[in-house]
């Protein structure tokens, strides 16, 4: 592994300990976080190099209202607005208000 392997698995990391302590307070600085991590780890895998992957289903989040259906949204910030695209690994996330 190069230095600059090393570095970015690191980065990584320290991302996915951000993304798992977020505080609910920015849904803009979540979305930067899983589009920071699912780039990191894009870069790694190019070099055959694997890390712990992210899971979607436990994405730190205020809770949807009931009855919201939440295909497709990530994490809901504590002022309604939510992380929205296909998938989290998606490098085109947008943030939208829902409540």
């Amino acid at each position: 592994m190069t230095l600059e392997q090393y570095n970015q698995e690191r980065h990584a990391e320290k991302v996915r300990k951000q993304i798992a302590t977020w505080d609910h307070n920015d849904a803009d600085l979540m979305r930067d976080l899983l589009i920071d991590f699912a780039n990191t780890r894009e870069t790694l895998e190019r070099d055959r190099i694997c890390i712990a992957d992210i899971d979607g289903s436990s994405l730190p989040s205020e809770p949807f209202p009931e009855g919201f259906d939440t295909m497709g949204y990530w994490a809901l910030d504590k002022n309604g607005y939510a992380v929205r695209g296909i998938s989290w690994e998606e490098h085109e996330l947008d943030v939208v208000k829902i409540k």
